[in-house]
C-alpha cells in the first residue's frame, strides 16, 4: 500500500510541479517567438495564420524541426507553413 503523505507535502508536491510547468510554459514560449523571429528574418513578413500555427505547436522536437529546416528551406512552403497546413 503506498504511503500517505500530509496535506503540507501535497500541497508542497503541487507547488513544484506547478512552478515546473510555468518554467516549461515559458521556455516553449520563448522557442516559439524565436521561431518566428527566424522565420521573418528570412522569409519576410508572416501571416498571422502562421504565426497562429507555430505557437500552436507544443512538441519540442517539432519545433526543433522547424528550426533546423530553416537552414535549408528556400520558401514557407518548403517550410510546410504555407498557410494550409
Amino acid at each position: 500500500m503506498p504511503k500517505r503523505i500530509s496535506e503540507e507535502e501535497a500541497e508542497k508536491r503541487t507547488h513544484d510541479v506547478l512552478v515546473l510547468l510555468a518554467f516549461d510554459r515559458g521556455i516553449m514560449k520563448g522557442k516559439h517567438a524565436l521561431l518566428i523571429q527566424m522565420l521573418k528574418a528570412k522569409f519576410g513578413g508572416l501571416s498571422p495564420a502562421i504565426e497562429n500555427r507555430i505557437r500552436s505547436v507544443y512538441l519540442d522536437s517539432e519545433l526543433d524541426q522547424l528550426a533546423v529546416r530553416i537552414l535549408t528551406a528556400n520558401s514557407l512552403d518548403e517550410m510546410g507553413l504555407n498557410g494550409s497546413n
